[in-house]
């Protein structure tokens, strides 16, 4: 039996999450802005820098959340207002890291699991940003999957996972031409991939419930009309931490109810 987790270990596992999310939220906004078709290595390993005024982000400036409250949100340069979407990011990683480790424990699966899930926030960023979901994210995500369908001995489960995902959603494009695109698609096989057939329903219900009020949310809001196109990633991505975090929960209340 794992030895429980103490106030010290759950603050130390919240760092470890920011950290992970600073890195992850300025991956997506470099691949968003086009820096890795440049360079991938350099858009990759460069320093972080102002994108008003390019000056170097300070090291006390990078210490997760707390750097934004010391420089009081804005550059050490050129005094511009950084967005708060950083700190925010930070915070969400953070809570996301002691979730799964709540959830499945300290070891390889819980980071795994958490590593996929930060694949899906990047993912997301990028899609709001571009329309497009970057290809080299959902292939890691892909690769990923390899542990729990090796690791848990059901590797057919998690195949038909991504074939059912992939089928579902090559559909809705045939008979609903532009509501999805091809990054939809891989993403969303992907994710099959790694949770298997089971829990994809819940990650298809969750994303399709979303989205469908979101979108039509904006579409009221914009007066724009439902015939827009409409980032569909972010939906999919919380689709995926509502699956592996409640999944199985969900699924016994509904045969509880059902029955």
């Amino acid at each position: 039996m794992d030895a429980p987790i103490g106030p010290l270990g759950w603050a130390f596992i919240a760092l470890l999450g920011a950290l992970w999310g600073s890195f992850s939220y300025t991956l997506a906004l470099r691949i968003a802005s086009g820096a890795f078709d440049e360079n991938p290595l350099r858009a990759l390993l460069s320093r972080s820098r102002c994108p008003s005024c390019g000056g170097a982000v300070s090291a006390l400036a990078l210490v997760p959340i707390v750097g934004y409250l010391i420089v009081r949100g804005r550059c050490d340069h050129c005094g511009v207002r950084v967005s708060p979407l950083y700190p925010l990011a930070e915070l969400l990683h953070a809570a996301l890291l002691v979730l799964v480790v709540r959830a499945f424990g300290a070891g390889a699966y819980s980071a795994v699991v958490f590593i996929a899930l930060s694949l899906g926030m990047a993912i997301a960023v990028v899609d709001v940003k571009t329309l497009t979901v970057p290809g080299a994210l959902v292939a890691s995500t892909a690769a990923l999957a390899l542990y729990p369908a090796i690791a848990f001995g059901r590797p057919v489960e998690h195949l038909i996972g991504a074939a059912g995902m992939f089928a579902f959603f090559a559909l809705i494009m045939l008979l609903f031409p532009g509501g999805f695109g091809g990054g939809d698609l891989k993403y969303a096989a992907a994710i099959g991939f790694f949770i298997g057939w089971e829990l994809s329903i819940v990650a298809v219900e969750t994303a399709l419930v979303t989205g469908a009020l979101a979108g039509t949310a904006y579409a009221l809001l914009t007066r724009k009309g439902l015939r827009i196109r409409f980032p569909f990633a972010p939906f999919l991505a919380l689709g995926f931490a509502v699956a592996v975090l409640y999944g199985r929960d969900l699924i016994l209340l509904y045969g509880r109810i059902a029955w």
